[in-house]
């Protein structure tokens, strides 16, 4: 059952005497969103590396 945003799990007995042995968040750990300075400044690093090496591969042509 949940208690204040967990789950509980346990047994009772016949005389109603119950043990939780087990306990759950029912919380959500939801990861912080990304820094979107960081995602651009991965992305132009990777376009200016990926167009240094198409001006190579398109100079190795033109022997």
């Amino acid at each position: 059952m949940s208690v204040n945003g967990t789950y509980q799990f346990g047994i009772s007995n016949s005389w109603g005497v119950s043990s939780v042995f087990q306990t759950y968040d029912n919380v959500a750990h939801i990861p912080p969103p990304p820094n979107e300075e960081y995602f651009l400044m991965i992305f132009f690093g990777f376009l200016i590396v990926g167009f240094y090496f198409l001006g190579k591969i398109a100079r190795c042509g033109k022997t």
